[in-house]
């Protein structure tokens, strides 16, 4: 949990309730929270964050992130976004492909990955070189 990370973007007015979380922080939330923006949610999904920290790896909490993010209206996890987007398994997407997916996260309901090739065309291209380097990460 990055206490002061979060204090400090809230402060500066970057995030709200809903924003800053972690990867971690997002699993909890997805899996053992309520619905809702409170700070009472937030304390709830705090207590999870610490306790997914100590008994997952890091490799376990991101494959369930990737299992269980939004990526879309009505979408969830990597696999149902690669077969609604690329009509492909998530085992057979190029690395372009898992690029534009990563760029869509933040923002799943505004972003896909057609306009991610078109509007942040940069920042796809640095995140597939990158992914291209740890091409480990994809597997």
């Amino acid at each position: 949990i990055e206490l002061r990370g979060m204090t400090r973007a809230y402060r500066q007015g970057e995030c709200s309730l809903r924003g800053c979380s972690t990867i971690s922080q997002q699993v909890a939330k997805n899996c053992f929270t309520f619905g809702g923006r409170s700070w009472w949610r937030k304390a709830v999904e705090s207590y999870y964050t610490i306790l997914i920290e100590l008994l997952w790896s890091k490799d376990r909490i991101l494959e369930i992130y990737l299992n269980i993010a939004e990526t879309g209206p009505g979408l969830f996890g990597m696999e149902a976004a690669c077969q609604q987007y690329f009509h492909l398994s998530s085992a057979d997407i190029s690395i372009s492909d898992a690029a534009a997916l990563a760029c869509v996260l933040p923002q799943p309901l505004v972003r896909t990955p057609q306009n991610i090739f078109h509007s942040f065309a940069h920042k796809h291209a640095q995140l597939a070189k990158s992914l291209g380097r740890n091409h480990s990460m994809l597997n």
